[in-house]
């Protein structure tokens, strides 16, 4: 079997479609594109691939398709969804150049469609978790939990999207009183438990 040479970090998510094996994961052009901003990150640097889907099909053909040309990383989905078909992809944007401002981007992987919620210039978004409102909800049925360092305040917060439509204002935007570095990976559980 062949397969186009890509260069890739994160898996969003894989499933079997009549046969098919399907990785949605996020494609770098390059080796450099990821790790070279990633080792010297005290440079303004955009680090992101693109969204994109490799299906390994009967007779082990290979295909790679770009969701689209927007560079993303940090991919999440909703988890009920693993290893399943899904629709929706929720993706943030690592951009630390001056003045840009960085997203958390839902992406529907039977349209292409993207819906996008901007953070102010500065921000640093971290990985943007689905949380669905129940166990039945829609696939996004449910809110995004991200971290962002919020540059103008100098602290962190952790901003609460609406998972149908990230554009539109958070449905909560819980401030702490100091920064830290918003991470590169996240989790929830709807569990709490007490020691």
């Amino acid at each position: 079997m062949e397969c186009p040479p890509l260069m890739y970090v994160h898996i969003n998510n894989a499933f079997e479609d009549r046969g098919d094996v399907v990785v949605d994961l996020v494609r770098y052009d390059d080796y450099h594109d990821f790790f070279d901003p990633a080792r010297d990150f005290r440079a303004p640097a955009v680090i992101g691939g693109y969204a994109s889907r490799l299906r390994v099909s009967k007779g082990s053909k290979v295909t790679v398709e770009d969701f689209s040309g927007q560079r993303t990383e940090l991919p999440q989905h909703d988890w009920r969804y693993t290893s399943r078909t899904y629709r929706y992809g929720y993706h943030g944007t690592l951009d630390s150049r001056p003045d840009a401002s960085n997203r958390v981007v839902k992406i529907d992987t039977d349209t292409g469609r993207h819906l996008e919620h901007v953070f102010e210039p500065g921000d640093a978004v971290g990985e943007p978790i689905s949380v669905p409102r129940s166990g039945t909800a829609a696939e996004d049925g449910g809110w995004l939990l991200t971290v962002v360092y919020l540059a103008a305040e100098h602290r962190s917060a952790l901003v609460v999207p609406d998972a149908r439509d990230p554009s539109r204002a958070p449905i909560a935007v819980a401030r702490l009183d100091r920064h830290f570095f918003p991470g590169f990976h996240g989790s929830f559980t709807s569990r709490v438990t007490a020691s």
